[in-house]
């Protein structure tokens, strides 16, 4: 039926179609959150900047389950994480950028996970998964992150 080369296809684009294991301890939530570059979230406009969103500012803020990371990395992309620590699984248990600017370090666990290229991924720490993704949208000066 397949010939080998065809398995080998069909495998590849399954794997490119379903992309990366967005699977996540951490609880959906709904999540919508728009800023402005130039009046609300200036911090974002240069490598490193970040916005730490806990409690809503607008009518139409929200938040995930327990907050929202919006983070420039060093690669010069707008990236946005849930802040609950997946370990910790609260929404009152929060990772924050740490002294160093470019780790979110959970406050209850310790864990720690590394946000400066867009990953989230656990880098010290009890965590064996990263942060929860979520998608941003960059239209002018509006940045857009939603699930």
């Amino acid at each position: 039926m397949f010939g080998e080369g065809r398995i080998g296809l069909f495998l590849l684009l399954t794997a490119l179609l379903t992309g990366c294991n967005d699977e996540s301890s951490i609880p959906d939530a709904p999540v919508y959150v728009e800023r402005n570059l130039l009046s609300e979230a200036q911090a974002l406009r240069t490598t490193g900047g970040y916005v730490e969103i806990i409690a809503g500012s607008k009518v139409s803020d929200r938040l995930g389950y327990g907050g929202i990371l919006i983070y420039h990395t060093l690669s010069d992309e707008i990236c946005a994480f849930d802040m609950s620590c997946p370990v910790e699984k609260s929404r009152t248990i929060r990772a924050y950028i740490d002294e160093t600017g470019i780790y979110a370090t959970c406050e209850g666990c310790g864990s720690r996970y590394n946000v400066s290229y867009g990953s989230g991924a656990p880098i010290s720490g009890s965590a064996k998964e990263g942060l929860k993704k979520y998608e941003v949208r960059t239209t002018g000066t509006t940045i857009t992150v939603f699930r």
